[in-house]
């Protein structure tokens, strides 16, 4: 699960029933998945007697059944939510989703840096920068957020990367490919290895492939919590 440092917990009921008729009458998307389960969007359908009901958008159908835990993360105007709760009704193309669930607020999307375990299957696949010609080179992941990523770069092969040299990619995961954007902010030496990683600032992004980049996040970081059990 995600850092109680990330989330704030919305507890007043006030607060819950503003959030979820905000929800209700938005024209957005929002990611849903079960525990181990692929995440699909959905388009809200609406929010009816404290359910609130979801239709997939793309993807080959939601998984899950009657009872299953699910989560969904969706983006209103005052930020990131994340909700954890139970499945009442699962069709190929449809959910309903209790919303008596555990709601809670991401406080700084920049605080949502997660560091990417060795071997996680997610890589940055540079395919363009303008000061040379690249061949879709895999760069290992050190830590991403919505905002940017942190990769190593790669001894021999390419030139010495500069900041402000905008940049183009993919970041790969095991569910999804999101294509990427973005300047060079930062080119540092690491002390200890000697090895060069560079600070990536994305911009463009989509509302979805910014909450597909919240979901790996948060993916990575309940894998992380559940190993060092």
């Amino acid at each position: 699960m995600a850092d109680t440092n990330d989330f704030l917990p919305v507890t007043f009921e006030k607060d819950k029933e503003r959030v979820f008729q905000e929800l209700a009458i938005k024209p957005i998307l929002v990611t849903g998945w079960t525990t181990g389960g692929r995440p699909v969007f959905f388009h809200v359908h609406g929010v009816h007697e404290k359910v609130l009901r979801l239709t997939v958008v793309e993807g080959d159908g939601a998984e899950g059944t009657a009872g299953d835990i699910v989560e969904i993360l969706f983006s209103l105007d005052d930020g990131q939510y994340h909700l954890t709760s139970t499945l009442q009704v699962s069709l190929h193309d449809e959910w309903s989703v209790s919303t008596e669930g555990n709601l809670s607020r991401l406080q700084r999307r920049e605080n949502f840096r997660t560091s990417v375990p060795r071997g996680n299957k997610a890589v940055f696949r540079l395919t363009g920068m303008k000061t040379q010609t690249i061949n879709r080179t895999d760069l290992v992941l050190i830590d991403i957020s919505a905002g940017g990523a942190r990769v190593k770069w790669p001894k021999g092969g390419l030139s010495l990367p500069h900041e402000g040299d905008a940049v183009s990619g993919e970041i790969n995961t095991p569910g999804r490919d999101i294509e990427v954007f973005g300047i060079l902010k930062s080119v540092r030496v690491d002390a200890d290895t000697n090895e060069m990683d560079i600070g990536i600032e994305f911009h463009n992004l989509s509302g979805r492939d910014e909450q597909a980049l919240l979901q790996l996040c948060l993916q990575i970081r309940r894998l992380t919590s559940y190993v060092a059990k």
